[in-house]
């Protein structure tokens, strides 16, 4: 798998145009937690569906299915891609998590969560230059000398060209860390710094256009979604655990208000939520699971995030697609889309809601549920654990690729 040059990224990432109709649909995938395909066994099922073989491979061809159904334009990776404790080859697993999106020919970017790799920083950074020179992989990474910076960067959609004409989308894309201290990490000072800086950066590209959205994209959950759930903000979808944020708050909230144009977050990492709150005029959202090895909760199906930007930028509207919806019934590509939104729109954009989630059940947002609005530390289901003479050592392609030392 070889490295592909920073020229080519940075032509990928200038070519992520709107349609022609004025759209620009984002699918984002969140803990996939791919680890040895076939040998990697699913959990939490429903007895309907322990009565069939399960495994990584049932998450691949969700993601298969998904991309057939939605025909994103890019696919957001928002972390947890893979399960590193329990791959035996670390490189093989990024391949297969990830292969999807490449077979299809759609462009895709990922950043890490804190089952990627919780080694030191250095380790994160060569995993995140291999995952960006794999094919299709559409940005070029932030800058080395910020905190996470390799999984740290910003897309413009609608760019042309010539610099002169303005993007009508930007979507920042975060590494928020890994595990810290028996906690989660952040996003750091210098990231926020960053994020607020390229957003000014793209409003000066605006300048005289009509208003856009943008939009960003991690793992780890801000402490505002605790926020919002405890003062009983109506919520679309579910919250189906305790908020796993980082116990410090370094401000990144403050940094989405300051950056002014991100209408609203995406995020992954508690696997049973799937909802979206607004809160202090930022929609607050959750991805869902889609992996099958990840926890998850039976009966429950695994699911998947649709972004999409219509008008060019000036109204946002998302929903879910399901692997299956609890009486068996499916749409197409054996996928249900529900909870259809309008997430924001511009001045003159509102009341178009029936052409933008045509065909899709319309989402109702309603209280919390209250047992689960507190935050903390999540209790992870019993499943089997691997002892050190369960795994593999990575081979040696993979140990020089990522900096592993015998």
């Amino acid at each position: 798998m070889a490295a592909v040059s920073v020229a080519w990224w940075a032509v990928a990432a200038a070519s992520l145009r709107f349609r022609a109709d004025g759209t620009f649909t984002v699918l984002q995938v969140a803990d996939m937690h791919i680890a040895n395909g076939p040998a990697s066994a699913c959990v939490d099922l429903s007895d309907a569906h322990r009565a069939h073989p399960c495994s990584d491979v049932n998450t691949t061809a969700l993601l298969r299915r998904a991309l057939r159904a939605v025909d994103a334009d890019l696919v957001v990776f928002t972390g947890d891609n893979i399960f590193v404790d329990e791959c035996t080859d670390v490189l093989t697993s990024l391949k297969r998590a990830f292969l999807p999106a490449i077979e299809a020919g759609v462009p895709w970017v990922a950043t890490l969560g804190n089952h990627d790799e919780a080694a030191p920083a250095e380790r994160r950074a060569a995993l995140m230059r291999h995952v960006a020179s794999l094919p299709g992989f559409a940005a070029a990474l932030g800058p080395p000398s910020m905190h996470n910076g390799a999984g740290t960067f910003a897309l413009h959609v609608g760019a042309q060209r010539s610099a002169a004409e303005p993007s009508g989308l930007t979507l920042f894309v975060l590494d928020s860390g890994g595990p810290v201290n028996g906690s989660f990490d952040c996003l750091h000072a210098d990231q926020l710094r960053w994020l607020e800086d390229e957003a000014a950066a793209a409003r000066e590209r605006q300048r005289g256009q009509p208003p856009a959205a943008a939009l960003a994209f991690f793992h780890i959950p801000l402490p505002q979604y605790a926020e919002l759930l405890r003062a009983r903000v109506p919520i679309s979808g579910r919250n189906g655990q305790r908020v796993s944020c980082s116990v410090t708050d370094a401000g990144a909230f403050a940094a989405v208000e300051r950056a002014r144009d991100v209408k609203a977050v995406f995020v992954g990492h508690d696997h049973v939520s799937d909802f979206c709150g607004l809160w202090r005029g930022v929609q607050l959202c959750y991805a869902g699971g889609v992996g099958y090895h990840a926890y998850g909760e039976a009966g429950w199906p695994r699911r998947l995030r649709v972004i999409r930007a219509r008008a060019h930028g000036r109204r946002v509207v998302s929903w879910k697609e399901l692997d299956a919806l609890p009486d068996g019934q499916f749409a197409r590509e054996g996928l249900a889309p529900v909870d259809c939104e309008l997430l924001w729109a511009a001045p003159g954009e509102l009341g178009r809601e029936a052409d933008d989630c045509a065909g899709i059940p319309r989402a109702r947002r309603h209280p919390p549920i209250e047992r689960v609005l507190t935050f903390g530390p999540r209790r992870l289901p019993a499943r089997h654990v691997a002892s050190a003479g369960d795994i593999a050592e990575p081979s040696q392609a993979s140990a020089t690729a990522l900096g592993h030392r015998h």
